[in-house]
């Protein structure tokens, strides 16, 4: 995942990225649930439970939250420590469920 997603010139977006390490911030002064999907949204990269940007297919899109499958993008709240892995195609064997942070 590339740096600076979600910041722009005069922008900052509570979801982003300052570093490609692939650690997701969330800073707003609003407090509220963030899901995965509305990260890449900010991203401008599609993710929905059968699609991945451009790809597209049943079964195709896998996620898994710390190592667990999860079903739906829009269902994944983001929060401190996740280790969240997208996968298009087969999943990675193994999949990775911590991260050093």
């Amino acid at each position: 995942m590339p740096a600076g997603i979600g910041i722009g010139d005069r922008l900052l977006s509570p979801l982003h990225t300052h570093d490609a390490s692939g650690v997701i911030h969330v800073e707003s002064t609003t407090v509220r649930s963030y899901s995965l999907a509305e990260f890449f949204a900010v991203w401008g990269v599609r993710l929905t439970k059968t699609c991945l940007a451009g790809e597209c297919g049943d079964g195709k899109v896998h996620l898994f939250v710390n190592g667990k499958p999860a079903a739906d993008p829009n269902r994944v709240v983001l929060a401190q420590h996740l280790e969240i892995v997208v996968a298009f195609g087969a999943p990675p064997k193994p999949v990775p469920s911590s991260y050093r942070f």
